[in-house]
């Protein structure tokens, strides 16, 4: 996870205090970005059908 970002694996920990904290922040992360990959959907949808399937 850290060669991913340049860092050391215990540098990593200097922003994390475990691996559970490290994957919650991951999560986080991907839903929110989720989260507005859908709403940008939906408003770009015509109609109520459309915004169903986006």
């Amino acid at each position: 996870m850290g060669a991913a970002a340049g860092l050391a694996r215990s540098s990593v920990y200097k922003y994390f205090r475990s691996g559970e904290e490290i994957l919650a922040r991951i999560v986080a992360d991907a839903f929110a970005d989720w989260g507005s990959r859908v709403s940008e959907a939906v408003e770009r949808a015509g109609d109520a059908d459309s915004r169903i399937d986006a």
